[in-house]
Protein backbone atom coordinates (compact mmCIF):
# COMPACT_ATOMS: atom_id res chain seq x y z
CA UNK A 1 0.00 0.00 0.00
CA UNK A 2 2.78 2.47 0.82
CA UNK A 3 3.68 2.07 -3.17
CA UNK A 4 0.23 3.48 -4.01
CA UNK A 5 1.32 6.74 -2.57
CA UNK A 6 3.38 7.55 -5.46
CA UNK A 7 0.95 6.53 -8.09
CA UNK A 8 -1.57 8.74 -10.28
CA UNK A 9 -4.42 10.62 -8.04
CA UNK A 10 -6.78 7.52 -7.95
CA UNK A 11 -4.26 4.98 -6.64
CA UNK A 12 -3.08 7.92 -3.87
CA UNK A 13 -6.21 8.45 -2.50
CA UNK A 14 -7.17 4.87 -2.52
CA UNK A 15 -3.93 4.92 0.18
CA UNK A 16 -4.86 7.94 2.05
CA UNK A 17 -8.68 6.10 2.60
CA UNK A 18 -6.90 2.42 3.28
CA UNK A 19 -4.32 4.19 5.71
CA UNK A 20 -6.68 5.91 7.72
CA UNK A 21 -9.11 3.13 7.72
CA UNK A 22 -6.74 1.09 9.05
CA UNK A 23 -5.28 3.41 11.97
CA UNK A 24 -8.86 4.28 12.72
CA UNK A 25 -9.64 0.52 13.22
CA UNK A 26 -6.09 0.35 15.42
CA UNK A 27 -7.01 3.56 17.66
CA UNK A 28 -10.29 1.25 18.44
CA UNK A 29 -8.49 -2.11 19.44
CA UNK A 30 -5.40 -0.72 20.96
CA UNK A 31 -3.74 2.06 22.94
CA UNK A 32 -1.35 3.43 20.24
CA UNK A 33 -3.34 6.18 19.66
CA UNK A 34 -0.51 8.71 19.66
CA UNK A 35 1.24 7.49 16.28
CA UNK A 36 -1.69 6.75 14.78
CA UNK A 37 -2.84 9.90 14.61
CA UNK A 38 0.74 11.28 13.61
CA UNK A 39 0.18 8.62 10.69
CA UNK A 40 -3.63 9.83 9.87
CA UNK A 41 -2.35 13.67 9.95
CA UNK A 42 0.39 12.33 7.64
CA UNK A 43 -1.96 10.82 4.96
CA UNK A 44 -3.86 13.95 5.12
CA UNK A 45 -1.16 15.46 2.69
CA UNK A 46 -2.02 12.83 0.58
CA UNK A 47 -5.50 14.29 -0.26
CA UNK A 48 -5.67 16.90 -3.02
CA UNK A 49 -8.10 20.08 -3.70
CA UNK A 50 -10.83 18.39 -5.11
CA UNK A 51 -10.88 15.65 -2.70
CA UNK A 52 -11.00 18.00 0.52
CA UNK A 53 -13.19 20.58 -1.08
CA UNK A 54 -15.81 17.47 -1.38
CA UNK A 55 -15.07 16.34 2.77
CA UNK A 56 -14.84 19.96 4.03
CA UNK A 57 -17.82 22.17 5.66
CA UNK A 58 -18.92 24.65 3.45
CA UNK A 59 -18.03 27.75 5.64
CA UNK A 60 -14.64 26.63 5.50
CA UNK A 61 -14.12 26.02 1.91
CA UNK A 62 -12.87 28.91 -0.04
CA UNK A 63 -15.30 29.53 -3.58
CA UNK A 64 -12.89 31.83 -5.29
CA UNK A 65 -8.91 29.54 -5.34
CA UNK A 66 -7.43 33.16 -6.35
CA UNK A 67 -8.94 35.22 -3.54
CA UNK A 68 -9.65 33.00 -0.13
CA UNK A 69 -12.47 34.77 1.49
CA UNK A 70 -11.74 35.27 4.81
CA UNK A 71 -14.76 34.52 7.36
CA UNK A 72 -14.97 36.09 11.24
CA UNK A 73 -14.23 32.17 11.65
CA UNK A 74 -10.75 32.36 10.48
CA UNK A 75 -10.11 35.77 11.44
CA UNK A 76 -10.69 36.17 14.54
CA UNK A 77 -11.63 33.02 16.69
CA UNK A 78 -9.55 30.41 15.44
CA UNK A 79 -6.52 32.95 16.73
CA UNK A 80 -8.55 33.08 20.17
CA UNK A 81 -9.19 29.60 20.11
CA UNK A 82 -5.47 28.43 19.37
CA UNK A 83 -3.96 30.93 22.02
CA UNK A 84 -6.72 29.96 24.71
CA UNK A 85 -5.22 26.48 24.34
CA UNK A 86 -1.82 27.26 24.17
CA UNK A 87 -1.91 29.66 27.25
CA UNK A 88 -3.54 26.99 29.47
CA UNK A 89 -0.88 23.79 28.49
CA UNK A 90 1.96 26.79 29.58
CA UNK A 91 -0.14 27.47 32.88
CA UNK A 92 -0.81 23.48 33.81
CA UNK A 93 3.41 23.28 32.88
CA UNK A 94 4.14 26.14 35.15
CA UNK A 95 2.47 24.97 38.00
CA UNK A 96 3.62 21.74 37.30
CA UNK A 97 6.88 23.22 37.46
CA UNK A 98 6.34 24.98 40.53
CA UNK A 99 4.63 22.47 42.13
CA UNK A 100 1.40 24.04 42.55
CA UNK A 101 -0.15 21.02 40.82
CA UNK A 102 0.49 17.17 40.79
CA UNK A 103 1.14 16.35 36.93
CA UNK A 104 -1.94 13.97 35.22
CA UNK A 105 -1.76 10.85 35.70
CA UNK A 106 -2.47 10.51 32.52
CA UNK A 107 -2.46 12.34 28.75
CA UNK A 108 -6.47 11.82 28.72
CA UNK A 109 -6.26 13.70 32.20
CA UNK A 110 -4.23 16.53 30.81
CA UNK A 111 -6.57 17.01 27.87
CA UNK A 112 -9.70 17.50 30.06
CA UNK A 113 -7.94 19.55 32.15
CA UNK A 114 -6.32 21.96 29.21
CA UNK A 115 -9.69 21.67 27.15
CA UNK A 116 -12.69 22.38 30.13
CA UNK A 117 -10.53 23.82 33.20
CA UNK A 118 -12.16 27.58 32.73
Amino acid sequence: MPFFIFLPRPFRLFAALATITIQVLIILTSNHNFINLLTIALCLFLLDDQALRSVLPRWLRSEHASQPQRSLTLKVLLPVGISFFTFQAMSYTIDVYRRRLDPAPSYFDFLLFVTFFP
